[in-house]
Formats: structure tokens, C-alpha cells, sequence
């Protein structure tokens, strides 16, 4: 058996009979996740830009976001080096964060270009963001510190988007080129 990565192409692509461009979207899986471990491959081009979502209420999605973007929590994918990001990000816009919400730590990333391994876990209240063999992020759901960080996101016209919802995985097109790869996810019972 031979594995092929997915990747997200925002590129040239094909026109539809009429000449207008095929608009693109999320890859959302059809089922809903509560308590899991993710792990997975990625890797961006100079300047790139995405994500892969978790936490995915497609209600919420409906209600407060575009027709194009699932609303949930993200583990950020960035080139975190590129000048363009620099002093324009909030420290929980770089990679490994849970976007705009709370930010990664002790980020090592490979060179653009290259495979990155991250992995998510959620399990009861508790969640981590791994990146390349390192823990750089950890938080509970309900916790101060992450309806804190809510107040002052993006997201605070949302209600209830920091609360744990059994929702759906996403990966994000987000304008730029992405590659994913050895997507594994292994569910707990609890």
C-alpha cells in the first residue's frame, strides 16, 4: 500500500463550465470527536498559512461563520520565521498555538519545505498541542486562564466557543498551499 499526502491546492485550479474558478473549502470529517489523540504530518511553503481544527460545532459553524470556514479550536500551522508575520501576530497566532486563544512555547519547527509531526490530545477536560517530539501547549477546558484568553480573542461574540463540544476535525484551507500526511487518530472512552 502506498500513502499519498492531501494536500490543500490554492493554486491554479481547474474553472467551472461557466469560466468561474471552483471555490474550495475545509476537509471536514463526517464524524464528531470528543475525547482523542491526533497525530499528523504537515508542512507549508515560504509564508504559508493553515490549520487543522478541532472542537468543529458545524451549528456554531452555521451561525456565526463564513460558508467557507468551520469554527473551532486550531492548532496553528505557520512559517513562523517569515518576515511578513514578524511584530504583526499576536503570540497566539504562531505555530503549535491553539489560535488566538493561548499561545505554544519551546517551538522547534523543521525547515519550510519539510514535514512537521504534531500531535492533539483531548481527553475529559484536559488538552495538550505536541510539536516534534515536544509538549508546547497544554490547557483545561472551563479553566480561567482559557475563558480568559476568549474575552480578548476573536472569538468572543461566539458563545460557547471555548466550552468542549464532541465535534469534527477539519483541515483548513486557509489561501495558502498545505500538506498533510500520516493522519492517525485513536479515540478514548471515557
Amino acid at each position: 500500500m502506498i500513502a499519498y499526502p492531501i494536500k490543500v491546492n490554492t493554486g491554479e485550479v481547474e474553472k467551472l463550465p461557466d469560466g468561474r474558478p471552483v471555490e474550495g473549502g475545509d476537509l471536514m470529517t463526517k464524524k464528531t470527536f470528543e475525547n482523542f489523540e491526533l497525530s499528523f504530518e504537515w508542512k507549508i511553503n515560504k509564508s504559508g498559512n493553515s490549520g487543522l481544527k478541532y472542537n468543529v460545532s458545524e451549528d456554531m459553524s452555521q451561525k456565526y461563520g463564513s460558508k467557507y470556514s468551520a469554527l473551532g479550536f486550531e492548532y496553528q500551522l505557520l512559517d513562523d520565521g517569515d518576515e511578513a508575520y514578524k511584530g504583526k501576530l499576536k503570540p497566539s497566532q504562531f505555530s503549535g498555538s491553539l489560535y488566538d486563544l493561548l499561545p505554544a512555547k519551546n517551538i522547534v519547527l523543521k525547515p519550510v519545505g519539510e514535514f512537521n509531526c504534531s500531535r492533539i490530545l483531548v481527553d475529559g477536560n484536559h488538552a495538550e498541542h505536541w510539536l516534534n517530539g515536544m509538549k508546547v501547549l497544554e490547557f483545561e477546558f472551563g479553566s480561567k486562564e482559557l475563558d480568559e484568553a476568549y474575552t480578548v480573542s476573536k472569538f468572543n461574540k461566539i458563545p460557547g466557543f471555548q466550552d468542549k463540544h464532541k465535534g469534527h476535525i477539519v483541515l483548513q484551507n486557509h489561501n495558502d498551499e498545505s500538506w498533510f500526511r500520516n493522519i492517525k487518530i485513536r479515540e478514548f472512552k471515557n
